[in-house]
């Protein structure tokens, strides 16, 4: 049972690799206090430029809009700056959960070659029997952690498409218009 348990939670986790790699990286790239102080020097310029008449005082006017393009500029390359950051470390992040979860899953199989992880009656496998229960497991009807491990990954990923399938989809058709 606790074997059977153990292939469901490493199934899991293989899902929520992608949450979690974007959860620490969301908390190491913050904005900074240099992009915190250009965004309020541009939202101050740009409330300064909508009391400027462009009419009256367009030297003025002008001067101000190249302030803000220069400072709009200086924030892209920030943000340019910490989303080449952000996607570095996201892939050493998702690289060593992935390494991770790959040995402890190597390593169970390893740890539990011969031993099945649930037994059924040998009728209900039986053309399939031989394949269930390879790699290494020699009892009759018994399911081989890595093949308990697919099936339950093949579960997980039908699992959001379920409620589609449950849900009939209404049918058009056009008539001929004659």
């Amino acid at each position: 049972m606790l074997l059977m348990l153990w292939g469901v939670v490493l199934s899991c986790v293989n899902y929520i690799i992608t949450p979690i790699t974007k959860y620490l990286v969301n908390l190491t790239s913050q904005i900074t206090d240099s992009e915190i102080s250009i965004i309020k020097e541009i939202r101050d310029l740009k409330q300064e430029l909508s009391q400027i008449s462009m009419m009256d005082e367009f030297a003025a006017y002008a001067k101000t809009e190249r302030k803000i393009n220069k400072l709009t500029e200086k924030l892209e390359l920030y943000k340019v700056a910490r989303k080449t950051s952000s996607d570095k470390a996201s892939f050493a992040i998702k690289i060593t959960l992935n390494s991770l979860l790959g040995m402890v899953s190597l390593m169970s199989v390893w740890s539990f070659w011969e031993e099945p992880v649930i037994t059924l009656p040998t009728q209900w496998v039986w053309p399939l029997g031989w394949f269930l229960s390879s790699p290494g497991v020699k009892i009759a009807g018994g399911i081989s952690l890595p093949i308990w491990m697919m099936l339950c990954r093949s579960c997980l990923r039908m699992l959001p498409e379920l409620p589609k399938m449950m849900v009939a989809s209404p049918v058009y058709s056009q008539l001929p218009l004659d």
